[in-house]
């Protein structure tokens, strides 16, 4: 867990995640590989458990320093891994390219889904700092109220 998290509040030590996110590391796993060009990723034990840990997290408390309750459903979760894939193309902004890590998942996860559900001609193109296309996207807000 990172230092954000603390203990488990059930009292579980941090090493152990339930089976939802153990069978949700394969699927990452998957998607990142695409994203690097076929390259299989090595993976010991131990990198195994703390991807784990992490998508557990990403479901339990949402983003870094998120509350219990916060997080997202593993549908959800499943659904945005699944897209990753997908959303590759040439001259498109590629997550794919950001994402290579549960840990990266978590951070931009909202954004992730939110592009995921937005139409293809809202989301940015190109190499686009993420932070200026979203005060970008509050200013087109504001002028159509």
């Amino acid at each position: 867990m990172t230092r954000d998290e603390g203990v488990a509040p059930d009292g579980a030590p941090p090493e152990s995640a339930p089976a939802e996110a153990h069978e949700r590391v394969e699927k990452l796993r998957a998607a990142i590989n695409v994203s690097v060009q076929g390259q299989v990723l090595g993976f010991t034990a131990k990198q195994r458990a703390d991807w784990a840990r992490e998508l557990d997290l990403l479901h339990r408390r949402g983003l870094p320093g998120g509350h219990l309750g916060d997080g997202y459903t593993w549908e959800q979760i499943d659904e945005v891994i699944a897209w990753l894939p997908t959303h590759r193309g040439s001259g498109d902004f590629a997550w794919g390219r950001v994402v290579l890590s549960p840990a990266k998942l978590r951070k931009h996860f909202p954004k992730l889904l939110a592009d995921m559900r937005s139409p293809p001609a809202r989301r940015p193109k190109g190499n686009v700092d993420l932070d200026a296309w979203d005060r970008h996207e509050e200013k087109q807000r504001a002028r159509a109220q």
